[in-house]
């Protein structure tokens, strides 16, 4: 299989894992994610992929400047870069939307917690990452109420 129909191929299988991935995460909140991540890079900074023989990249384009780039060969890898970025915007919104007028704690305190349970219900290993994640953010800036 040449390069060329290998990327293809892996590009078709990452945006049937990502659909899943989306279908998933629309049962566990009941709502519709504006944009999806797709294939097609529509600048203005959202994140798309591209795949290749070798494996899978997460990118994204700010006025035409690159502005995001990974790269990996493993598709689950892909998939949580892609559901923890879609994930972190839910929560925050989320938060942003039901924060009691009157708060005035660090909002992370808010958010932290149902952005790892969602990972945690779409894949047990992406709540552990997440939680891994958090606890390291957490290390170096502390909650501040």
């Amino acid at each position: 299989m040449s390069d060329e129909a290998a990327g293809a191929a892996r590009l078709r299988e990452a945006l049937a894992a990502i659909a899943e991935c989306y279908e998933q995460l629309h049962s566990l909140t009941g709502e519709q994610v504006a944009f999806r991540v797709g294939a097609e890079n529509r600048d203005a900074g959202y994140p798309f992929i591209e795949a290749d023989g070798s494996g899978y990249r997460y990118l994204a384009f700010e006025r035409g400047r690159e502005c995001l780039r990974q790269e990996t060969p493993d598709l689950d890898e892909l998939l949580y870069w892609v559901m923890e970025g879609e994930v972190l915007t839910f929560v925050k919104h989320r938060e942003q939307r039901t924060r009691p007028h009157d708060y005035r704690g660090d909002t992370r305190r808010r958010w932290f917690p149902e952005r790892i349970s969602l990972l945690r219900a779409l894949r047990p290993e992406w709540g552990e990452r997440a939680e891994r994640e958090t606890e390291r953010i957490l290390a170096t800036y502390p909650y501040r109420d």
